[in-house]
């Protein structure tokens, strides 16, 4: 699970290269040291291949602040190359 979930943030590219770091550091948390290891080695080359989209602006601290004063959020999805 966490694998998959970890799998699906780096597929996002929505997430500065730091941002990325971090998140992926607090899902794995909670893995025991021989968890951890085995799941940085499924996702070394995704890790290494990650890039942000070109205009990655931080979003968790956004994301922090819209949960805790219980804002809706939406989320838009698009292609590749689709523009607003």
């Amino acid at each position: 699970m966490i694998s998959g979930i970890s799998s699906i943030l780096l597929g996002s590219r929505s997430l500065t290269t730091a941002e990325m770091t971090e998140a992926l550091t607090f899902v794995q948390a909670r893995l025991s040291p021989d968890e951890s290891h085995t799941v940085n080695t499924w996702l070394t080359q995704e890790k290494e291949d990650y890039r942000p989209i070109a205009q990655a602006q931080p979003l968790i601290a956004k994301l922090d602040e819209a949960i805790a004063s219980r804002q809706r959020l939406t989320f838009t999805y698009q292609s590749p190359g689709q523009s607003d």
